[in-house]
């Protein structure tokens, strides 16, 4: 089982001290390009800076932003390479059969706690029992780390249902990244005739009917991850598990990225999101770290997720969801799974 970080050095101190007086340069400009906007709309006849002007500059600011951004997570001496995130050397001591001698069209990788028995039990029970449709066949497959407490109950599970793929590392908070690099590096490395690639957390209830029409309507390779996009993301400061230390993300902004309870793509863009992490550097928040600092790096864009592919929350009441289900993709949290996969079969082939 490996756990590795980066040792902190020298040169990454100065990097850090460097991206933090460049930072805070451009913080104290756009201090002064709003100061400055707002006095000209006393006096229009300076007019030197208009909206599109800020606009402009904001841009090249999140432009600036992202170049270092990227010169920091950016590993440059082969010694500090991690043995699983960069040189991927994952070993499998539970692998899934769903790939084997068999072409899976679609394909649900389902980022699981080893604890979560009854999640796994609800998925297999609903929209994880559908092999096919339209044509097209599905699999689901659940990624994991070691729990050594519980793992004699895995390894029964695994050979029970065949639908488990556990890496040779802690599953943790902390270890995100690592589960999610590996479960890229699993598809494209053992399914390689997968159309469609569907991220999603063990929460996250998937209209797979809609899935199954995305992934034939949209064709094989987009050079975009679709999803719900977070914009202007800030790491968290303040104490509690989300908090960032400045040692580890220096920057006051994120790239924008992918709400990680789901996202889709395809396995050209998983190939080469699993090649920008050859060397960029280790940071433990996933979402962050792949779909925005991998994906910013390698040119894949994002796209919001359409009005009729939407993404809802277990805080609606059933009443409220009843009649647009057909328009949402993926349901977060939602504890009444059984009479949603009613409503979600039945009204699956009514469009």
């Amino acid at each position: 089982m490996i756990q590795m970080k980066a040792p902190c050095s020298r040169q990454r101190r100065r990097m850090m001290l460097l991206a933090t007086g460049l930072l805070t340069c451009f913080y104290v400009c756009l201090r002064w390009v709003a100061r400055d906007n707002h006095q000209t709309s006393y006096n229009s006849s300076l007019g030197t800076i208009n909206e599109n002007g800020k606009n402009k500059f904001m841009g090249l600011y999140f432009k600036k932003l992202l170049n270092l951004i990227m010169a920091w997570f950016l590993i440059k001496d082969e010694n500090q390479k991690d043995e699983l995130l960069n040189k991927h050397r994952f070993v499998f001591g539970l692998n899934s059969r769903q790939c084997l001698n068999v072409t899976i069209n679609v394909l649900i990788v389902v980022h699981s706690d080893p604890r979560n028995v009854e999640k796994r039990a609800v998925i297999r029970n609903t929209w994880g029992s559908v092999s096919k449709f339209r044509n097209t066949s599905v699999a689901c497959v659940f990624m994991m780390g070691q729990r050594n407490a519980i793992q004699p109950e895995i390894v029964q599970e695994s050979r029970l249902f065949g639908d488990i793929v556990q890496g040779n590392f802690e599953d943790s908070y902390d270890n995100l990244t690592y589960k999610h690099v590996m479960a890229l590096h699993w598809v494209i490395t053992q399914c390689h005739d997968v159309r469609t690639i569907v991220k999603l957390d063990d929460d996250v209830f998937v209209n797979i009917f809609k899935v199954v029409d995305f992934s034939l309507t949209t064709g094989h390779y987009h050079n975009s991850l679709y999803c719900n996009i977070l914009q202007n993301g800030r790491p968290y400061r303040r104490e509690g598990k989300w908090i960032t230390s400045r040692e580890d993300y220096p920057f006051e902004f994120y790239p924008n990225y992918c709400e990680g309870m789901a996202y889709i793509l395809s396995v050209d863009e998983a190939r080469r999101l699993i090649k920008a992490s050859e060397n960029t550097r280790f940071y433990w928040i996933d979402d962050v770290y792949v779909t925005g600092i991998l994906a910013y790096k390698v040119g894949i864009g994002r796209t919001q997720l359409a009005e009729t592919h939407r993404s809802l929350r277990a805080d609606f009441l059933d009443n409220e969801y009843e009649t647009t289900v057909k328009d949402v993709l993926f349901f977060h949290d939602f504890k009444t799974s059984a009479s949603l996969w009613n409503k979600v079969r039945s009204q699956c082939c009514s469009t």
